[in-house]
């Protein structure tokens, strides 16, 4: 018998076209969603930034169906407090930033946010090329298999969060198989 998944969620700006946070139960995946309009405000708040921003991450950059450019954007970065700046000057289009990283300092380093974005990245060409703004799959770094297998499981963790993007509701999941319900409502 499948056990219930509590997922919390806080409302920084009390609504939920804010900025929230989700965390998931049994989990070390956190995932920050901030609107690109709250995003220097978000990185000159020092509680928030460490909070949500200033972590090894795996990324995606939501954009508007409507703005003639692709739906997503992934990533990964060292400090996606540091990352994001360039996205504000150079990716015009995006809306919405979700930024996926752990509870547990030292959880996440290079080797596993490049196999992050290597999974993502690869799976997103594979199913809506035409919505991924990433021209290439990343190579698939040398990791353990014990670690894949870590990494797999936060992978398929994260796509368990509920977000929301606009006024409604959505699932951003990133298994195979809820993959296709994601990206309709970008």
């Amino acid at each position: 018998m499948a056990r219930a998944i509590t997922i919390s969620v806080q409302l920084i700006d009390a609504t939920l076209q804010g900025r929230r946070c989700l965390r998931l139960s049994r989990s070390t995946c956190n995932l920050g969603i901030v609107p690109r309009d709250m995003m220097k405000d978000t990185l000159a708040n020092p509680k928030l930034n460490e909070q949500m921003l200033d972590k090894y991450s795996f990324y995606m950059l939501l954009s508007d169906s409507s703005s003639n450019s692709y739906g997503v954007y992934i990533g990964k970065a060292r400090s996606f407090s540091t990352r994001v700046l360039d996205h504000l000057r150079e990716k015009p289009n995006w809306h919405t930033a979700l930024v996926f990283n752990s509870s547990v300092p030292g959880f996440l380093t290079d080797t596993e946010i490049n196999y992050l974005e290597h999974l993502g990245i690869k799976l997103a060409k594979e199913l809506y090329p035409e919505l991924t703004e990433n021209l290439n799959v990343p190579a698939k770094p040398a990791i353990s298999p014990e670690k894949e297998d870590e990494m797999d499981d936060f992978f398929e963790e994260s796509g368990c969060l509920q977000v929301s993007t606009d006024a409604q509701f959505s699932n951003i999941r990133l298994t195979r198989k809820q993959f296709n319900r994601t990206m309709k409502f970008l």
